[in-house]
């Protein structure tokens, strides 16, 4: 009898020590797990990715822009620099930021600005759009027809790796940001500004 409590007793202490083993083994694994990351395309990225906050202002370091062409340029520059545009939406004011916006568009070029202001003095450029055929390049060197590699080498650092997908490459964030959409893997459309509120 005794000896059979003994056994138990041995019996126990192993079982216990073996769940406990496989416990820090599945942490361990699950830390492991979580300091890589598997992308939609199969690569194996870092998790040293900086996650830059949701309420983030463009980092005018990363990216300043399209060539000249830049948040908060004066409207009277983008027309001396690209003439008259080929058709303006109607001037209406926002509710979610209470400005007066106006969309403008030089379609020849590629390029659809979202002017805000309530007079020709005070006018600047809030948002940018650039589409095909555009030439304009960020500070990166990334343009339109660029590989969706060469855009995630450009900006690793800080893309968001949450929205990350093969048809779309967030750097910054969508409440600030650079926004890049792809098809088969190559730049259709780049987007600076807030695309969210």
């Amino acid at each position: 009898m005794k000896q059979t409590k003994t056994i138990l007793i041995v019996l126990s202490l192993f079982w216990a020590t073996s769940c406990a083993d496989k416990q820090t083994k599945s942490d361990s694994q699950s830390t492991e797990k979580s300091s890589t990351k598997v992308d939609s395309i199969g690569d194996i990225r870092s998790d040293n990715v900086v996650h830059m906050p949701t309420d983030s202002i463009i980092d005018p370091m990363l990216v300043d822009g399209f060539g000249d062409l830049k948040i908060e340029l004066d409207y009277k520059q983008v027309q001396s620099e690209y003439g008259i545009p080929d058709s303006l939406s109607k001037m209406e004011i926002w509710g979610a930021d209470g400005e007066y916006h106006q969309t403008v568009y030089f379609t020849k070029m590629g390029i659809e600005l979202d002017v805000i202001g309530d007079n020709e003095v005070k006018r600047t450029v809030n948002m940018i759009t650039i589409k095909s055929p555009s030439k304009l390049r960020t500070k990166y060197g990334i343009g339109i027809g660029s590989h969706y590699e060469d855009v995630l080498r450009s900006y690793k650092a800080s893309i968001d790796t949450e929205s990350l997908t093969e048809n779309s490459i967030v750097v910054g964030s969508i409440y600030g940001g650079l926004i890049f959409e792809l098809k088969d893997k190559v730049v259709t459309l780049m987007f600076l500004g807030a695309a969210a509120e």
